[in-house]
């Protein structure tokens, strides 16, 4: 189900700069899944903490807030999760250098119109939350506190902002999170990414998905986006960039609604 608040796709940065990530990322574009972490593998040490979830009183919980560490029970339950991070846009020179080793690696873009429609947008705070069913006490009652450890995941600090985050997150062991081949609206290759690592990648790819190369517009000021099918002509004439989601995002549906009225 669509959601209208949300993105029509989200895009998922990936690095590929050894050969254990190139079987990583060729498995996910073939087997239609990508890997599901915990809490505790991702990048941000204060993962979870932007939002307080406080047990109700036990023996020892004065320790961790003495230490100012994250309490253990609040820490079991978060370990029970897990976390898909996404972003909104695929045009972030930050989270191109970050999280594909500077445009060694590739950016995924999903439809939000079928497995990926439960993400929900991070919200950016400089200060803790405190959770609403606090009670005067200062903890939050037990029936309340799985639901406020999920709504705990969807807070992080304003330093982050610039990733335009969305997550799903979900109370599983699945290693992968599952999609089918039809949520798979494109893939953008890093300008530094070898030919024969791109070679592989799209070998196999299905017919629904577009493949784009990414370029560092040094003029422009932006990243440059074109058809990996097309080769950059530098006879003078002006190359066609698309340099914005909405542009991409229309290109996209274009290609989609052309394709279904072919089935």
């Amino acid at each position: 189900m669509e959601n209208p608040g949300m993105p029509k796709i989200l895009f998922k940065y990936l690095p590929i700069t050894t050969r254990e990530q190139l079987s990583f990322r060729l498995d996910t574009l073939k087997n239609n899944h990508i890997f599901f972490p915990n809490y505790n593998q991702l990048n941000d040490p204060l993962e979870g903490s932007g939002y307080d979830v406080e047990p109700s009183g036990y023996a020892g919980i004065s320790i961790f807030k003495n230490v100012d560490d994250e309490d253990h029970e609040i820490a079991r339950i978060r370990r029970q999760h897990k976390i898909l991070s996404l972003s909104g846009t695929c045009f972030s020179p930050s989270m191109w250098a970050h999280y594909t080793d500077n445009f060694h690696g590739i950016c995924i873009g999903y439809w939000t119109d079928g497995a990926f429609s439960e993400a929900k947008k991070i919200d950016y705070i400089s200060e803790r939350k405190v959770s609403e069913y606090t009670n005067e006490r200062g903890y939050v009652d037990e029936e309340n506190i799985k639901s406020e450890v999920y709504k705990s995941f969807f807070y992080k600090h304003t330093d982050w902002i610039y990733e335009n985050e969305y997550r799903i997150v979900q109370e599983t062991e699945k290693i992968f999170f599952e999609y089918k081949s039809e949520d798979l609206a494109c893939i953008i290759l890093g300008t530094n990414l070898e030919e024969i690592i791109c070679s592989f990648l799209v070998q196999d790819l299905p017919s629904n998905s577009r493949v784009y190369r990414a370029k560092i517009g040094y003029r422009s000021f932006k990243i440059d986006l074109y058809p990996f099918e097309e080769s950059i002509r530098r006879d003078g004439s002006t190359i066609q960039y698309i340099q914005d989601t909405t542009t991409l995002t229309n290109k996209l549906l274009e290609q989609k609604k052309s394709l279904a009225a072919c089935v």
